[in-house]
């Protein structure tokens, strides 16, 4: 019966508005009347003017503002308002033309004193705040498919029973649902926002009930209302914003009367038990293939991060779970726990590398006895893991020297170890990785880091440093030095397995002082007379051997060093 009383109510309110060319009589001593202005234009082909209409009744008169011409009405803003906004106090009556086909943004805005407006059917577009305070006004045909974000500010949309098709829109002013409740209506979907109590009667689309076929509700609804849906024929589908316990402490009321009518399907959108996963912010953490790592700084690592529903692949929003990082401060694996709460239960952890960074810098050389590697030293580290690999051999395959606990020595000299000799000729490669100290890693229960008795392959939680590659060059031995008149003859050990040998002569034995190089070009040759030189001096002289592969030269180790003395 209450729902038929509301029908009819509606359908004549509406259709005195219809009948109504929407006047509204007022005495012109209620507010002081501005200067009149208007026939200017308001769009390319529009122009509006501002009327003042006399009745017989002398103390009685209407004020309209009225649109003339076709097409789109120019756009404004809050700052920079439609022309007439000065006006806006006295306007009673806003008369829009036939072949209108936009309201522009900010159009009507703050004229709170209009009752009704009556759309043109050829209008397609309502701006953003276009009718804002109004009080009510109508579609004439459902052209209209845009509608402008807060273009009915303080109104929401009703559709009225009094016509048989949707032709016609009567928006009304400020009805809410429930107190923290809004709502909106679009083809046949009613869809609740907000939070808190729904009133029991006098829902604000009562008058279309029997258009509504889906109702989307919100998480934060605490009631539904008694007759919020059970007069909605047409009723197809309700999604509900939470977990399937949530919706049944919703859908019925203190009796056990179920609120909605037989038969709706009703999807929870919320599991009870939600798997999720952590997925790491790019812009905190760096990844090797899927492995997400920060660099060990002496901090704690406290990368952003998102935490996603397995079930769907939708995001969590953070207010639905807490959190507690783990393991963040020291080189190895950091992790965070997450524990998720309100609608959603269940609980994740995600994992990060700490990796020892890389040193900045590292060096090769031939010496007497190998390879001499240098470094720079790394903080954190409790040793360094050196790797190489020699491309002649059959597999080309990298190989490590692990330095156990060892935290001062930055160098290495490959070859001295019987297990890992070098070889004349062969070209190495090498890079250096620092490691830190063995322990128990508490959350995975396993060991992590290095080991001074076990080579376990859990020293790898570091960054290689600068790839380095030379040619293992043995040194030569100089045999003599012999002076002449002003010159110098320089005799050694050769080798036919590099490409020539560099002789450099100094007047110190620091080779600092009146160097002077030569290069032999011939692997075949074993001596050489450096003329020109200063008469009666002694000259230090020494000797290296170098190679040429792919474009690079590399040295070996210069030899030993002798004297002679020119005549």
């Amino acid at each position: 019966m209450k729902h038929s009383v509301i029908k009819t109510l509606a359908i004549l309110f509406c259709l005195l508005l219809l009948a109504a060319p929407f006047q509204r009589a007022r005495a012109d001593g209620d507010i002081e009347l501005p200067e009149i202005g208007g026939n200017d234009p308001c769009g390319d082909f529009l122009k509006w003017e501002y009327q003042v209409i006399e009745d017989e009744n002398p103390d009685e008169t209407v004020h309209r503002l009225k649109i003339t011409g076709r097409g789109s009405m120019y756009n404004y803003t809050a700052s920079t308002p439609a022309p007439w906004h000065n006006l806006a106090a006295s306007i009673d009556e806003i008369w829009l033309p036939d072949g209108l086909t936009s309201i522009g943004n900010y159009a009507f805005a703050d004229i709170d004193r209009v009752f009704g407006v009556v759309i043109p059917k050829e209008v397609t577009r309502i701006g953003t705040c276009a009718f804002r305070d109004c009080r009510i006004f109508e579609v004439s045909d459902p052209a209209v498919y845009y509608i402008g974000t807060e273009a009915m500010w303080n109104g929401v949309t009703v559709a009225s029973d009094a016509f048989p098709s949707e032709s016609y829109y009567c928006f009304m002013f400020d009805q809410k649902p429930g107190p923290n409740l809004d709502w909106t209506y679009d083809k046949g979907t009613l869809t609740v926002t907000g939070s808190g109590a729904m009133d029991d009667y006098d829902l604000p689309w009562e008058p279309i009930f029997d258009r509504i076929t889906h109702v989307s509700l919100p998480n934060g609804l605490t009631s539904i209302g008694a007759q919020a849906f059970v007069f909605c024929e047409n009723l197809k589908t309700i999604d509900f914003d939470g977990t399937e316990s949530q919706w049944n402490a919703l859908a019925y009321d203190a009796y056990g009367d179920l609120l909605i009518p037989e038969g709706v399907t009703v999807r929870c959108l919320r599991s009870e038990t939600t798997d999720c996963t952590v997925e790491w912010n790019a812009n905190d953490v760096q990844f090797k293939g899927k492995t997400a790592y920060v660099l060990y700084d002496g901090k704690a690592h406290t990368p952003r991060f998102y935490i996603k529903n397995s079930l769907d692949g939708s995001v969590i929003d953070p207010s639905n779970y807490d959190y507690e990082y783990k393991e963040n401060t020291q080189a190895g694996t950091g992790y965070v726990f997450v524990t998720l709460k309100n609608a959603y239960a269940g609980e994740c952890r995600g994992s990060f590398k700490i990796y020892l960074p890389a040193t900045t810098k590292t060096t090769v050389e031939n010496v007497d006895e190998g390879i001499l590697v240098t470094w720079a030293p790394v903080e954190g580290a409790a040793g360094y893991v050196i790797y190489r690999r020699a491309w002649n051999l059959v597999d080309n395959g990298w190989t490590t020297f692990a330095r156990w606990n060892n935290t001062t020595a930055t160098t290495y000299i490959d070859g001295v170890d019987a297990a890992h000799k070098v070889y004349a000729g062969t070209r190495y490669q090498y890079g250096v990785k620092a490691y830190f100290a063995r322990r128990l890693d508490p959350v995975s229960g396993t060991e992590i880091g290095g080991n001074v008795n076990v080579d376990s392959g859990n020293f790898n939680l570091g960054m290689v440093g600068p790839l380095k590659t030379t040619v293992r060059i043995t040194t030569r031995k100089l045999t003599s030095v012999t002076g002449g008149s002003k010159q110098l003859t320089v005799k050694w050990e050769g080798s036919k397995n590099f490409t020539g040998y560099e002789v450099q002569i100094a007047t110190d034995a620091a080779f600092t002082k009146n160097i002077k190089t030569v290069r032999i070009t011939n692997a075949a040759t074993y001596q050489t007379t450096i003329k020109s030189l200063k008469a009666r001096t002694t000259y230090y002289a020494r000797v290296r051997s170098y190679h040429e592969f792919n474009g690079m030269t590399y040295y070996g180790g210069w030899s030993n060093v002798l004297n002679g003395k020119t005549k």
